[in-house]
């Protein structure tokens, strides 16, 4: 029977845990192209609702990044180039369903930015494999570090091993996406990892400091209510401006995400004047406004509509 090589972390059989596969590369693979057809299908589902602004929204909420959002936080160089354009690309013939029209590059550029940069936040896997990669090692750092810990006590790897691979593979993805930002945008990123990596181990503290405990001890009384699982409805979607600041992951997701976006959106300045459409210059210098109000994009009816205009008014 074939078994794992924990020398070199490959697996010779695949290994499915949480939803999630483990192993070869093409294994990995092959586990997120089944995720990218389920988000075409879903994709193509949303556009027989009939009413393009609620497909739009739709498409935002669970037709983007969201079926796939899941195998990047635990991939980050094991994902092909080819299936990371396979997924964007479905995603952009369904925008152009909706929107009833071909894309130009560069309006397909501003759209997958976020909300409050000028675009419509439908997030395209490229531009977020990164991050999302990023978000999920600098939040879990504290518990990866615990279970290093136990790892160690009960004689099964070193806990300095452990954590010196983790760590090099995290810096080396923040490096890469450092470098692809530029080095303003770069040092902003690494700045924003080290103050969040900073809170997550503050927060992991926090878990345990009312009882006195040490991580890994049962805390059954600090855990939250049922109550506090379940998002209000302002927290369905992360690009609202009236969304509540999301928590752990999420929260560290949205940070490198804003510094992403600010690179993103100079750069689309940037070509459109050099371009001299100053037109389009203007209206996106307006939307990536911070006092712009975006409330319009999910106002799907009427009474939504009006609602939007007085507040924009006001």
């Amino acid at each position: 029977m074939s078994k794992p090589r924990c020398g070199s972390c490959t697996l010779m059989i695949p290994l499915r845990r949480w939803g999630a596969a483990f192993g070869s590369t093409k294994t990995i693979e092959d586990c997120f192209e089944k995720c990218v057809d389920k988000a075409e299908a879903t994709g193509s589902a949303l556009l027989t609702v009939g009413h393009s602004p609620t497909e739009a929204v739709l498409l935002r909420l669970c037709g983007d990044v969201a079926k796939v959002s899941y195998m990047f936080r635990l991939n980050d160089e094991a994902l092909s180039d080819v299936l990371l354009a396979k997924h964007d690309g479905s995603l952009r013939a369904a925008l152009e369903s909706v929107l009833g029209g071909t894309l130009p590059d560069a309006a397909w550029e501003q759209t997958t930015v976020g909300v409050s940069a000028g675009g419509l936040g439908i997030r395209e896997s490229k531009s977020v494999a990164l991050p999302a990669f990023l978000a999920s090692r600098v939040a879990s750092l504290p518990h990866v570090h615990e279970m290093a810990v136990h790892l160690e006590q009960a004689g099964l790897a070193s806990s300095a091993g452990v954590m010196a691979a983790f760590d090099k593979r995290t810096e080396d993805a923040a490096a890469n996406l450092a470098t692809s930002l530029g080095s303003i945008a770069g040092e902003e990123l690494i700045v924003c990892l080290e103050e969040s990596a900073k809170s997550a181990r503050e927060n992991w503290s926090a878990l345990f400091a009312n009882e006195g405990q040490q991580p890994g001890e049962s805390h059954a009384r600090g855990r939250p209510g049922a109550r506090d699982l379940v998002a209000d409805d302002a927290d369905d979607d992360m690009e609202h401006p009236d969304a509540k600041a999301p928590g752990g992951m999420q929260r560290v997701q949205k940070r490198i995400l804003a510094t992403v976006d600010q690179q993103r959106y100079a750069k689309i300045t940037k070509d459109l004047y050099v371009e001299g459409d100053f037109r389009a210059l203007h209206r996106l210098n307006d939307l990536g406004h911070k006092d712009a109000d975006h409330i319009w994009l999910w106002a799907l009816n009427q009474k939504q509509r009006a609602s939007a205009g007085r507040r924009r008014v006001c």
